[in-house]
């Protein structure tokens, strides 16, 4: 998706502005929900043939330069595991792994045996490998993990799990790269032990000198049965959904001014576009946001999701997670719909007592309020309340989309002549907008028979209502 500058200047200072305030949290609230224990697999459940060449990058990584040409040479994509300390220590051969399309995951940041440490150890170690990765690489290392040593318990995998890594992942081939085998005998272990599904696990660092020479025969041995190269991420589907955003550059822009406008840094914009310096070249397309979503692949609302994040209208809830089931405030959707119109928010009043100064939703519900997209609530005192936290519900949403249709878009949406199986849900002040919600085809039912007045707007559902605003013309 192109944006161009003067969209950009109008409509990114109030979407950064939210973005940059929720930081990787997003617009909305997560689902309630305790983490699952982290899944323990050794291969894929597979008949197909598959295999995933995996990589534990270590303290000093010696090997990943040759290793890195090899996998380039045979258009092989494969997923690391990689380390703090490695990371530390060559920092470069990481960003070139991430920039090669290789996928990252977590194996701890020194290298402890898991089973000695408790939960809270277990969490630093994860996420200072973590914030390190996404530093490097632009790329989070969830959910997949790598237990140092393949050492794992119940109680390891409990807390892997709460920290976001779903899967744990082991192997079905140890190479054993690391005792110093020769390449023949590496390529022998793999050939001659290949299913469908095998996970090869093999080392980067000086100890384990056989690797990068046995890999061109390896692959090429496996390519000749009929296996197809595959990284882990997408053996069991947690590859996720990479949303990018481009902009095309315009005389006098600078690299440093790019970032500024779509929040981001220089670090970031010439590792997605394989610069070498900050020169620019007028016309040029460079990619400014880069976001990969690990919940929404096979999500009903993926595409409204992808082109809404890619416009910078929604964000995900952490930095891998949209979260497409979770529930959306009255405060998201004010703002959500101040983006959506592209309301200025600068100097309006806020006449909501109950909306803090400085909230991060304060200038959007203000400036929503002003366009008379959304009403608040008089107390028994005559205060004007607008309950900013409370969840919104989906014939509160009807309403306030048929509200914003008639005040911003300039028409009434037809009624739906369908009757719901729980038509006498609804509320009375909100039977009408439910109607004209599904006239215009803004909003369908739940189900094929009901309408679930009651239950609130999720993420999916509300950034899907927004996206067919756009398509009906409601926010010319």
């Amino acid at each position: 998706m192109r944006i161009g500058v003067g969209t950009v200047k109008r409509f990114m200072a109030a979407v950064l502005a939210g973005l940059m305030l929720f930081g990787a949290a997003g617009i909305v609230h997560p689902e309630e929900a305790e983490a699952a224990r982290s899944n323990w697999v050794t291969k894929g459940t597979t008949t197909e043939k598959v295999v995933a060449l995996t990589f534990d990058d270590g303290a000093d990584g010696t090997n990943l330069p040759i290793i890195l040409d090899v996998l380039d040479e045979y258009n092989v994509t494969s997923t690391f595991f990689l380390t703090g300390s490695g990371m530390r220590h060559h920092p470069d051969m990481i960003r070139r792994i991430a920039a090669e399309g290789h996928e990252v995951a977590n194996h701890s940041d020194t290298h402890p045996d898991f089973t000695t440490l408790s939960a809270s150890q277990i969490r630093q170690e994860l996420q200072r490998t973590e914030t390190l990765a996404v530093e490097l690489t632009g790329q989070s290392t969830k959910p997949l993990f790598r237990a140092p040593f393949g050492a794992v318990n119940n109680a390891v995998l409990d807390a892997v799990g709460d920290a976001g890594y779903t899967h744990t992942l082991h192997w079905n081939i140890d190479t054993i790269d690391w005792r110093g085998p020769s390449k023949n005998e590496i390529v022998d272990k793999v050939v001659s032990n290949i299913v469908p599904g095998s996970i090869v696990l093999m080392h980067t660092g000086a100890g384990a000198p056989g690797t990068p020479y046995a890999l061109p025969d390896m692959i090429q041995e496996l390519d000749a049965r009929g296996y197809r190269f595959v990284t882990i991420g997408e053996m069991f589907g947690t590859a996720g959904v990479t949303i990018e955003s481009t902009y095309t550059v315009k005389s006098g822009d600078t690299l440093y001014g790019i970032a500024q406008t779509f929040g981001t840094t220089t670090e970031k914009l010439r590792l997605w576009n394989g610069l070498s310096g900050d020169g620019l070249t007028a016309g040029q397309t460079l990619i400014v946001r880069k976001i990969t979503f690990t919940d929404i692949t096979n999500h009903w609302a993926k595409d409204s999701i992808i082109a809404m994040t890619k416009q910078g209208l929604t964000a995900g809830r952490t930095a891998t997670t949209f979260v497409p089931n979770g529930p959306v405030t009255r405060a998201e959707s004010a703002v959500l719909l101040t983006r959506l119109f592209q309301l200025n928010t600068s100097g309006v009043r806020e006449p909501f007592t109950d909306v803090a100064a400085g909230s991060w939703y304060t200038p959007g519900i203000a400036a929503a309020y002003e366009a008379d997209l959304i009403a608040g609530y008089r107390t028994s005192s005559g205060s004007l309340v607008f309950r900013p936290g409370q969840e919104i519900t989906r014939q509160e949403m009807a309403a306030l989309l048929v509200r914003a249709a008639e005040t911003r878009g300039g028409v009434s949406p037809p009624a739906s002549s369908k009757v719901f199986a729980d038509e006498s849900a609804i509320s009375s002040w909100a039977a009408g907008s439910v109607k004209k919600a599904v006239g215009s085809g803004l909003m369908s039912g739940r189900t094929s028979t009901t309408f679930a007045p009651g239950e609130n707007m999720t993420r999916a559902e509300m950034t899907v209502v927004l996206q067919r605003m756009q398509a009906k013309g409601y926010t010319d």
